[in-house]
């Protein structure tokens, strides 16, 4: 009786606002989803979930921050779109590049896997033109 009673509580307006917030699974859509109901049955569990993503935010932050690399920055950004240092992670990032001259930027090693030799690519010549 406890678990239909707690879902009848819930006003069909909060039920929605929360399958919104579970579907997205973001900070921002779950901090919308306590601007509405700050005191509804899932607001607990909303501020656990942003608390949650800001503190993955924080230490994906500072391991960039640690390893201090392009790569490391970039990987933020990628991981974070919407992280709280993404500007700063972009900014340390084309300052590392910017720095380099334009000979020593790297370019990606050709993937190869154990036992496999690389081979060149291989050319095809265009078709002959149609007569």
């Amino acid at each position: 009786m406890g678990a239909a009673y707690a879902q009848d509580a819930i006003s069909p307006n909060e039920s929605d606002d929360w399958r919104r917030a579970m579907l997205r699974d973001d900070a921002a859509t779950y901090e919308t989803y306590l601007r509405a109901h700050p005191d509804g049955d899932n607001a607990l569990e909303a501020r656990r979930r942003v608390q949650a993503e800001r503190d993955a935010d924080r230490f994906a932050w500072d391991r960039a921050r640690a390893l201090d690399t392009p790569q490391s920055y970039l990987s933020y950004r990628a991981a974070h779109p919407d992280g709280a240092w993404r500007a700063e992670a972009g900014a340390r990032a084309d300052g590392f590049l910017q720095a380099l001259p334009p000979s020593s930027v790297p370019t990606p090693a050709p993937l190869t896997l154990p036992g496999h030799t690389p081979t060149p690519p291989t050319y095809f010549p265009p078709p002959p033109p149609p007569r």
